[in-house]
């Protein structure tokens, strides 16, 4: 897998994701206790964000083999709560291929939120980018089991041709 060893597992990023949807602005959500533990961990699955970028411009997540394996794949951001019906489940569907412009855009959000998780809250801004980066961070590791094919991004001065991430 390209961008080194998963210091995160995508049920970890999962549960980042689902506290910092639900957190509200101002707030940090890493003081909550399912996902305090991960302040760290993250910081240090960030800072190698990097490898992943350099990674995925060498070998871009637009064509699978077979073509069938990019499918799009459902998160569940909240679940359905019994005791109160106002409360329904919430899904979100995302492909597990990037594209060249997402490639950049995952690298800016990573520069952009180096020093998140930050201990001071986060605003609105911080929280919809850090959402934006865990699930490029999710995207990047649901597909390092798929095999994709193609060149690399262009400008990048890499070989084309077939390789695994």
């Amino acid at each position: 897998m390209g961008g080194g060893p998963a210091s995160l597992s995508i049920e970890d990023l999962t549960s980042i994701y689902q506290i910092v949807y639900a957190a509200e602005a101002g707030t940090d959500p890493f003081e909550n206790p399912k996902i305090q533990h991960l302040r760290k961990p993250l910081q240090e699955y960030l800072s190698r964000q990097p490898d992943r970028h350099k990674a995925l411009s060498m070998q871009p997540r637009i064509v699978s083999e077979p073509a069938d394996a990019c499918a799009d794949f459902d998160l569940l951001i909240v679940p359905a709560d019994t005791t109160n019906p106002n409360v329904e489940e919430i899904r979100k569907s995302w492909e597990t291929r990037i594209l060249p412009c997402q490639v950049s855009h995952f690298h800016v959000l990573a520069l952009e939120c180096r020093d998140l998780p930050s201990e001071d809250g986060f605003d609105e801004a911080k929280r919809r980018r850090l959402l934006k980066l865990v699930e490029y961070e999710i995207r990047y590791l649901r597909g390092c089991d798929i095999r994709w094919v193609g060149g690399s991004l262009p400008g990048k001065g890499a070989e084309s041709g077939p390789d695994n991430n």
